[in-house]
């Protein structure tokens, strides 16, 4: 004996809803990088290479460091002596050689999160929500189709 179950409009898209609400992705913190920029001022921590261990004096793990720290929004890297001085705040950019800025983009929108100027560019969204309701609707559609 089979059983078939078909369900409304309305409660198909609710449950389309839910499912959004429940398992959308949250989107991660990402660094974007400024060659030959400086951001002076605002410093709370200096690192060199090997203190502390994780740091590897380069770039990509001044980087590194500002991302896995709540407390970074920027942080700026000097190649002369490998160190990374980890910013509180975004202060003004200016040209410098030598140097390397990142900034702190917040994956999720924050009511403090430091006013950046318009022109600079934003990384791209992850498409995995979009991919994710795309999938959930055409199963909708074929659904619908049946009844």
């Amino acid at each position: 004996m089979k059983i078939h179950r078909h369900f409304s409009a309305g409660t198909f898209v609710a449950i389309v809803l839910l499912l959004s609400v429940v398992i959308a992705p949250v989107a991660a913190d990402s660094m974007t990088r400024e060659d030959g920029t400086d951001h002076d001022g605002s410093d709370y921590n200096t690192l060199f290479p090997g203190s502390p261990a994780t740091y590897g004096g380069t770039a990509e793990s001044c980087a590194a460091a500002c991302l896995s720290d709540t407390t970074c929004n920027a942080c700026t890297y000097l190649a002369r002596d490998q160190s990374c001085w980890l910013k509180q705040t975004v202060p003004p950019a200016s040209p410098r050689t030598g140097v390397v800025s990142f900034v702190k983009v917040r994956g999720e929108a924050r009511a403090n999160q430091a006013e950046r100027p318009p022109e600079e560019p934003t990384p791209a969204k992850s498409p995995g929500f979009t991919a994710f309701a795309a999938v959930i609707v055409a199963a909708g559609v074929l659904s619908l189709r049946k009844i």
